[in-house]
């Protein structure tokens, strides 16, 4: 028998049983902060946020699933990507998967090279922490950074690049051809926002990253990969 069953899921009936899925229910269940806030906004309708809605206002989205504090496994050792939500959709031409980052005044955690300097020290003298990276970023197309030490991607935030992974990794366990990563920010944070819009001149977009305009598709592994950032400050 499997000690974790890890893909079984049951509905959510209160608030306070999503405040119980959290990393510290205590410390981020408050107003204002990102995870209380993402629940006022997703939980106040069976409906998609409108914002949402807005970003493929063609596709007749609907929501299917949503999934709190959803695990994604990332290549090599260590935990898995603990995306803030992810929401299941349907559209006129199938299915899209939204893996939702909430913030409000949170960065988006270490920049790479602080994090693979971090784990060298813990795992296997960073090897493990190598496999790890070299994973994500085959998983986003960009095997050309893959090398370590990693210093062309060293100053970009860790967490953007397993949530991406997330999302394609999903879409292809469902049998989606598209993808969304959504940024949804309840606080103004001109840092994170440039975090962000850094992290995505990795894939070279020609188009000017401005809030609320999805952008892309780009294609990855198959799958038609879009960005999205929400500000609701």
């Amino acid at each position: 028998m499997k000690e974790v069953l890890s893909n079984y899921y049951q509905p959510l009936i209160f608030h306070c049983e999503w405040r119980k899925l959290l990393a510290d229910p205590i410390e981020h269940w408050k107003d204002g902060y990102s995870a209380k806030e993402l629940v006022k906004l997703w939980a106040q309708s069976d409906e998609l946020p409108e914002t949402v809605k807005d970003l493929f206002p063609d596709d007749e989205m609907k929501p299917i699933f949503l999934f709190p504090e959803y695990s994604v496994q990332m290549p090599g050792k260590g935990k898995d990507s603990f995306n803030d939500l992810y929401v299941l959709t349907s559209t006129k031409n199938g299915y899209l998967p939204i893996i939702v980052e909430a913030k409000a005044g949170e960065e988006f955690g270490p920049i790479v090279s602080e994090w693979y300097r971090d784990k060298g020290k813990s795992w296997d003298k960073g090897k493990n922490a190598s496999i790890r990276l070299s994973g994500i970023l085959s998983i986003l197309g960009l095997e050309g950074y893959d090398q370590p030490p990693y210093l062309r991607i060293g100053n970009l935030r860790y967490q953007l690049f397993h949530r991406s992974a997330s999302a394609i990794l999903e879409a292809k366990r469902i049998k989606a051809t598209k993808a969304l990563v959504l940024i949804q920010s309840f606080r103004q944070d001109a840092k994170s926002y440039s975090d962000f819009k850094q992290f995505l001149n990795l894939f070279s977009f020609n188009d000017p990253i401005s809030q609320k305009v999805p952008l892309g598709p780009l294609l990855i592994n198959g799958i038609e990969l879009y960005f999205a950032w929400i500000d609701y400050e």
